[in-house]
């Protein structure tokens, strides 16, 4: 029997009532750590930053760094990213003990392949993990160990795409990059045995469709060759991205739909 491969982003915890925006992380900083969300604030423009937190790393204020640089030996705050890893932890443990209830019927015999941090598709529909790819990691698994606050047994991958930048901030900005090609070389084991599952449909819900995310859309193209898509879409901001993905990728058989419709 053919299945289908789901693809969900942040979207998806969102329909779920989870608090799971970037701008509620930068509310629960505020709340934790007060020295390190004014640190982010002084160097981020604060209101991109808790928009489009992972675009708004990548484009610091260079004025600001340039007078803060002597004072960190040339690397700007050089504990920043471990501070944003451990917190970014912490807040998705919490989200993952929030309540929940299920909004969908989810088949247990699809695959998922999850943009998410949390529990959700486990916790909330019992998929069992073997059939669940979390591409930029999951919380559970990147517990922060107690004694060396900096180990992490899994890190959460967050970031922009490759910028060039000033060299007094380049290391700090090297440290937020997500490096698309690097994590599909590291799962090419999961990527190359997408084609024997039988996946018939791919369907699509949840996502912002940014520019970043679409190098793991190509390769799943690529091993599903004749499969069909199906895009949801929750604003006219998310179907006009879609349809630049679709162009780019150069997909034919596809449909497009209301999020929540998607499923079905």
């Amino acid at each position: 029997m053919s299945r289908n491969l789901i693809i969900i982003g942040n979207g998806f915890d969102i329909d779920h009532n989870i608090e799971s925006r970037y701008r509620d992380f930068g509310d629960y900083l505020k709340i934790n750590d007060f020295d390190l969300y004014d640190k982010l604030s002084s160097i981020y423009n604060a209101k991109d930053l808790w928009m489009d937190f992972e675009k708004a790393l990548g484009n610091p204020n260079l004025e600001v760094c340039k007078q803060l640089s002597p004072l960190f030996n040339g690397n700007v705050l050089p504990d920043i990213w471990d501070r944003i890893q451990l917190w970014l932890i912490k807040w998705v443990g919490k989200l993952n003990n929030d309540p929940i209830e299920a909004k969908y019927l989810l088949d247990k015999n699809d695959y998922y392949f999850s943009f998410n941090y949390t529990n959700t598709l486990t916790r909330c529909y019992k998929i069992d993990e073997t059939h669940i790819k979390h591409i930029h990691g999951i919380g559970e698994r990147a517990q922060v160990n107690s004694m060396f606050p900096n180990n992490y047994k899994e890190v959460l991958v967050i970031g922009h795409k490759h910028c060039n930048a000033e060299s007094y901030v380049r290391d700090m900005v090297k440290n937020t990059e997500k490096d698309t090609e690097a994590i599909i070389n590291n799962n090419q084991l999961y990527f190359n045995g997408l084609d024997k599952l039988d996946i018939s449909t791919i369907k699509v819900m949840g996502m912002s469709y940014s520019d970043i995310d679409i190098a793991y859309f190509a390769k799943i193209k690529e091993r599903l060759v004749g499969a069909r898509w199906k895009f949801g879409y929750q604003n006219d901001a998310d179907k006009l991205r879609l349809y630049r993905y679709i162009a780019i990728l150069g997909i034919d058989e596809y449909e497009v739909a209301f999020n929540k419709n998607v499923l079905y």
